[in-house]
């Protein structure tokens, strides 16, 4: 049995690349997306860094990932965060 697999990291909340991603996952309809890594946009003030990117993780996110879920409701996506997203926001995932 064949099982379609995309896996990339390094996004930092990039909503153009998000777009990209899973617009060719519908469009090969993969399995599963796995983003091993750096999930969420980086680069604020650290005043404003862990609520920024709670924002993309649990607001942003959610929209960029819809499309392809609604096109593919039997495929899987496995988030891991990496170093420059911050563990307090872990609960969003």
């Amino acid at each position: 049995m064949k099982h379609t697999i995309i896996y990339t990291s390094d996004i930092h909340g990039n909503e153009v690349q998000y777009k990209l991603l899973f617009e060719y996952a519908t469009k090969i309809k993969a399995d599963s997306v796995i983003i091993g890594g750096d999930i969420a946009p980086k680069g604020f003030g650290w005043e404003s860094y862990i609520p920024e990117q709670r924002t993309f993780l649990s607001k942003k996110l959610p929209e960029l990932i819809k499309p392809w879920k609604d096109a593919c409701p039997q495929s899987n996506l496995f988030l891991m965060m990496g170093n420059d997203d911050v563990a307090m926001n872990m609960d969003v995932l």
